[in-house]
């Protein structure tokens, strides 16, 4: 007797989107990066364990590892201060060795910039991608963590660090500023417009507490198919009475690469395969 199994397909395909659904939803969270201070007075591992937080008081780039153990979500600061040299004469730096996104260490290549739609037609632009970490740019207060039921993925994150992020952002300010650029990258709000028309101005992402952010990072669709970088740093702009603004974060870095369209032929090429398969399969069930 002869099976086939495309006639099993459709019941295979539900049950593994059904457990990545259940994975999921343990790890998953929003957003993947959030801005806090980090209030930790020393430092707890590492070379310089025991020494002061350099990065202490200051603003900070925080990117959310959620896991499905949740007591072990935590986070990994991308734009923070650290320390260099001799653990007896250290000397503080305004960045740190893990300070690019995607994650150096993770081997993962440039995130895609790909074909944009409506307004944003004619460019390749940074998008959303699922599945794939750190292609969901959008920023939000470490805050937007606060508030969830104790057992949640909200809730470990925000206490992670031994609540070393928890601090509020009373009367901040925060913004963006832009220290590097590779020529022909641009930066856009929500409503399209260039936030870096004039790179020395910074950009003001709102109240610390309250703040999110989705920007969308472009080139022009005939750009060369090669990597673009930005770097940038965070500020409080706060300017209330008796206000003292937080220190600037650590410079942190985002890369790009550029996807350009594929030709016509290449296209034609692609849909005779797909054609050729779908025969094929319907070939294969009537011959099962």
């Amino acid at each position: 007797m002869k099976v086939c199994i495309f006639k099993w397909f459709p019941i295979m395909l539900v049950l593994l989107v059904t457990n990545m659904l259940v994975v999921s939803q343990a790890s998953a969270i929003s957003t993947e990066f959030y801005v806090g201070v980090d209030n930790r007075p020393s430092l707890s591992h590492g070379s310089y364990s025991g020494l002061d937080n350099p990065n202490q008081g200051r603003l900070t780039f925080l990117l959310a590892h959620p896991n499905e153990d949740l007591a072990r979500s935590h986070f990994h600061p991308i734009g923070a201060h650290s320390y260099s040299g001799p653990v007896t004469a250290p000397i503080v730096e305004m960045t740190n060795s893990n300070n690019r996104l995607p994650e150096t260490f993770t081997g993962q290549p440039p995130l895609p910039l790909r074909p944009g739609t409506g307004s944003y037609a004619g460019q390749l632009i940074s998008q959303h991608i699922p599945g794939l970490e750190y292609s969901n740019q959008a920023i939000a207060s470490i805050q937007a963590l606060n508030g969830f039921a104790d057992g949640s993925v909200e809730s470990f994150l925000f206490n992670s660090s031994g609540g070393g992020y928890t601090s509020t952002l009373d009367e901040a300010m925060i913004a963006l500023e832009l220290v590097e650029v590779t020529p022909g990258l641009s930066i856009y709000d929500e409503v399209g417009q260039n936030i870096f028309a004039n790179p020395s101005q910074p950009y003001i992402l709102g109240d610390g507490n309250t703040f999110d952010f989705m920007p969308t990072f472009a080139v022009d669709a005939g750009a060369p198919p090669t990597s673009y970088s930005a770097s940038f740093r965070l500020l409080d702009l706060g300017n209330d009475p008796g206000y003292s603004p937080l220190p600037t974060s650590g410079t942190y870095h985002i890369d790009f690469v550029a996807e350009p369209v594929p030709e016509p032929s290449t296209m034609i090429l692609l849909g005779s395969g797909l054609l050729g398969l779908l025969g094929w399969k319907q070939w294969k069930n009537k011959t099962a």
